[in-house]
């Protein structure tokens, strides 16, 4: 009896200690709520993604009251500050600046590119991978193995579902290093698609987002809308590996099987 008051009085006492940071991220031109913003603490799973409304909530265990908190949305300059700073600090609003972007015109010569498909291409349903958990800001993907200039056409992507509606947005790095990728877009990507309307593939088309990468780049679904309820399978190809991390501003992991996300590009001879 005295063991169990002294774990309960344990429990009670880690969680006191615990932050909870709310508020709302905004355009600071605009003052306009930014929805799906990535908010996590820097090389951490502790991490989300703002709601519709620009609104988020994160708890901050007593481990990480000293690490850094990171507000980032592709379009936009992120925000970085210390945990005890935020909490510290009466605002709710954090504002982010709209990021400057030079947009380089591409120019596509038919006898200079030629298609290709890269990624994991397979349908099967003898080998299905799923994720646990339906964590705001997790995403795996699949690390394409490019070696020229290629012209983004599209993602495929084959998976199972039995959510009623499916919200995902697609994320694109270029890889900088081994466990290392930097975000590529201007604008983010979204699909949606219910259950009564998916096809086999998934198909995302890229073209009016005029992406030309060079080199290795990575192509991610992210978690950034409560599904509620719900499976999701990808087929799955061994001897292939997922990147994948589980919340927003964490650490980038492999797993040792591949699912299936392809990329249809125009590739430089």
């Amino acid at each position: 009896m005295y063991y169990l008051f002294t774990v309960l009085i344990l429990i009670w006492s880690l969680s006191s200690f615990s932050q909870t940071i709310t508020g709302i991220v905004a355009d600071k031109n605009t003052q306009q709520p930014i929805m799906y913003a990535n908010i996590g603490v820097i090389g951490k799973s502790v991490g989300t993604v703002s709601n519709e409304k620009g609104q988020f909530n994160l708890t901050i265990p007593p481990t990480l009251k000293s690490d850094t908190l990171k507000i980032s949305v592709v379009g936009y300059e992120s925000f970085i500050s210390s945990i005890q700073h935020i909490a510290s600090t009466a605002a709710d609003t954090i504002y982010l600046n709209q990021a400057i972007i030079n947009l380089q015109e591409v120019v596509i010569k038919p006898n200079n590119w030629v298609p290709k498909t890269f990624g994991v291409t397979t349908n099967t349903e003898s080998v299905t991978v799923g994720f646990s958990g339906n964590a705001l800001g997790f995403e795996g993907g699949i690390l394409m193995k490019n070696k020229h200039q290629a012209f983004l056409k599209n993602v495929k992507l084959h998976f199972k579902s039995s959510y009623d509606t499916l919200f995902y947005r697609i994320n694109i790095y270029k890889q900088i290093g081994k466990k290392n990728f930097e975000h590529i877009l201007t604008e983010p990507i979204y699909f949606e698609v219910t259950k009564a309307a998916l096809t086999y593939p998934v198909i995302v088309d890229l073209t009016d987002y005029n992406l030309v990468v060079e080199g290795k780049f990575l192509v991610t679904m992210e978690i950034v809308k409560d599904l509620g309820e719900g499976d999701l399978y990808y087929s799955g190809a061994l001897l292939r590996k997922t990147y994948g991390r589980e919340t927003s501003q964490d650490l980038w992991r492999t797993l040792p099987v591949g699912i299936s996300i392809s990329v249809d590009a125009l590739v430089e001879k």
